[in-house]
C-alpha cells in the first residue's frame, strides 16, 4: 500500500526544509520545553497551515507539529469541538480562532494562560512586573551572588570545611580520651 503526498503539501513552506523531521517531530523533551517554537516559525507564514492542521486532525496524528499546533493543542481543540472532520478548511480556521485564539501579545502561540496571553508572554510579563532581587553573600564585603544558606559558593563551602574540621577535631579528642581512660 503506497501513500501519496497530498497536493497541499507541495505548497507548504516546510516542504523544502532539510531538517524537517527534527523541526516538526522533535523528541518529547524538546517539544515540552520549547512547544514547537522553531516549527511555528514555518507554520506562521505557511499558506496551507489549516490544510495541514485538518489533515492531522482527520488522521488523529499524535506526534509532531501540524498546522502550527502541538499534540496537546490539537487534543485541546478536539475536546472543545466534536465534529472537526466534517468542517471545511475555512470553518476550521474560524473554529481555531474562536476556541484557541492567538496570543494578544505575540499573536503566534495559542495556549491561553491569562489576559489572552500565551504561556510564554504571560510568564515574561509576570517576571518583568516582579523581578527577583539579586541576593549577595552575607559574608562581610563579599559582592558575590548567593549560592546557598545566604552565602556565596566560596564562603558556603569554606563554612562546610570549617564545620567538618571541627567535627574531626572533636572525634580525635574523644578518641584520645577513650584511649587514656582505657
Amino acid at each position: 500500500m503506497t501513500t501519496t503526498t497530498p497536493k497541499w503539501h507541495k505548497r507548504a513552506v516546510c516542504a523544502g526544509a532539510d531538517d524537517a523531521d527534527e523541526i516538526f517531530f522533535p523528541v518529547s523533551v524538546v517539544m515540552n520545553k520549547l512547544g514547537g517554537t522553531h516549527a511555528r516559525q514555518f507554520c506562521d507564514i505557511c499558506p496551507v497551515m489549516f490544510e495541514c492542521l485538518k489533515s492531522a486532525l482527520d488522521n488523529n496524528e499524535t506526534d509532531g507539529i501540524w498546522g502550527g499546533m502541538t499534540p496537546g493543542e490539537r487534543l485541546d481543540l478536539k475536546s472543545k469541538v466534536r465534529s472537526l472532520r466534517s468542517l471545511t478548511i475555512e470553518q476550521l480556521q474560524d473554529v481555531v480562532e474562536v476556541e484557541l485564539p492567538a496570543c494578544a501579545e505575540c499573536g503566534k502561540h495559542r495556549k491561553e494562560k491569562g489576559d489572552g496571553l500565551c504561556a510564554t508572554c504571560f510568564y515574561a510579563a509576570r517576571r518583568s512586573e516582579n523581578p527577583k532581587p539579586k541576593k549577595t553573600c552575607s559574608a562581610p564585603e563579599c559582592p558575590a551572588d548567593v549560592h546557598a544558606k545566604g552565602k556565596c559558593s566560596r564562603h558556603y563551602h569554606q563554612e562546610l570545611r570549617e564545620r567538618q574540621d571541627k567535627v574531626n577535631a572533636e572525634r580525635k579528642t574523644t578518641a584520645r580520651k577513650e584511649m587514656v581512660d582505657a
